[in-house]
C-alpha cells in the first residue's frame, strides 16, 4: 500500500469521524443550552444557543491572554471576543471584543492599556 492511498484512508476516517460526532455534539448543546472548555486561567472557549424573542443561532466567546505580567507582580489582560452566528435575526452590531486587567489576587484593575 502506497504512502498516498494511507494518507487518505486517514484524511477519510478523519472525515467520518468529523461527520458522526457532529450530530452527538449538537445534540449535548441542545441539552446543556451551552458548551465550555478552559485550558487555563483567562484562556476559554464558551459556545451556548441563542433563543431570544427575534433571533435564534449559536453565540461563541474566546477569552485568551495578551499581556502576561505576572513575573514581575504585574496584572494579567486578557482580550474577549464574543461572536454570533444567527440564522434567525440579524447580528449587526452584536459581535464585541473587550479587554479586562486583573491582579494577582484576581481582582479586576480596569480595561488594557
Amino acid at each position: 500500500m502506497t504512502i498516498a492511498r494511507r494518507i487518505g484512508y486517514a484524511l477519510l476516517a478523519l472525515l467520518w469521524l468529523v461527520v458522526m460526532l457532529t450530530p452527538c455534539l449538537a445534540m449535548a448543546l441542545a441539552a446543556r443550552g451551552e458548551l465550555s472548555w478552559q485550558r487555563g486561567p483567562h484562556t476559554a472557549d464558551r459556545v451556548w444557543l441563542v433563543m431570544e424573542r427575534n433571533q435564534r443561532g449559536l453565540g461563541y466567546s474566546a477569552e485568551r491572554i495578551v499581556s502576561d505580567q505576572r513575573p514581575a507582580d504585574g496584572p494579567v489582560c486578557a482580550r474577549t471576543s464574543v461572536r454570533y452566528f444567527l440564522w434567525a435575526g440579524s447580528t449587526a452590531g452584536q459581535n464585541t471584543e473587550y479587554c479586562e486587567c486583573y491582579t494577582a489576587d484576581g481582582g479586576l484593575t480596569g480595561n488594557c492599556p
